[in-house]
């Protein structure tokens, strides 16, 4: 059902494991928005935005479907919306041992004394929640890593699962974390 520029895409896989699953998951994502846009997976069509993420062609969705995709280990994503910009993003908790750096670099400085003020324990965890909700950000906004990272905080508010967030072109996001798997942080925008 892919279609052949998906199949040149699956085809520039090192490994095998990452081929398969974008496979899968690419086919996935179609037969979802099949059941959206009224026709079969495999006519689905697709153009892509100025930096790279993909929509539905217009003459095929005039309900302006909205989709984005995540996948990390063998968990995939999707999440959808009608007329209205979206992105998701999940990652597998794992040891990183150069987390602070990367947060000092490409966070927030709110973002980057808020995982310093966690626990050691509870760090790396935090710092997966802060990248998954910046990641579903950029991802909705369409720049994707185009965007800078440290234009914008994530941090929410004690006891709070979503935020509103107005980036520096004036566009409103609200952000909610999504925890259903223990061993992952989730973020939808």
């Amino acid at each position: 059902i892919l279609a052949k520029d998906e199949q040149k895409r699956a085809d520039k896989f090192y490994f095998e494991r990452h081929r398969k699953n974008f496979i899968i998951f690419r086919s996935f994502l179609r037969q979802i928005l099949s059941k959206y846009l009224n026709i079969s997976a495999a006519e689905i069509k697709f153009q892509y935005k100025e930096f790279g993420k993909p929509k539905i062609t217009e003459s095929q969705n005039a309900n302006n479907i909205q989709f984005n995709i995540t996948h990390s280990e063998n968990i995939a994503l999707v999440a959808i919306s009608k007329n209205k910009p979206v992105g998701i993003d999940t990652e597998l908790i794992r040891p990183l041992k150069d987390h602070l750096k990367i947060s000092k670099r490409f966070f927030s400085k709110k973002e980057h004394e808020f995982i310093i003020k966690e626990t050691p324990k509870k760090r790396v965890a935090t710092f997966f929640r802060i990248w998954t909700r910046k990641e579903a950000l950029i991802k909705a906004s369409g720049k994707g890593l185009f965007q800078d990272l440290n234009t914008f905080s994530t941090v929410f508010t004690q006891n709070r699962k979503t935020k509103k967030i107005i980036t520096e072109t004036r566009q409103t996001f609200i952000i909610q974390d999504l925890d259903f798997k223990t061993k992952f942080k989730t973020a939808v925008c």
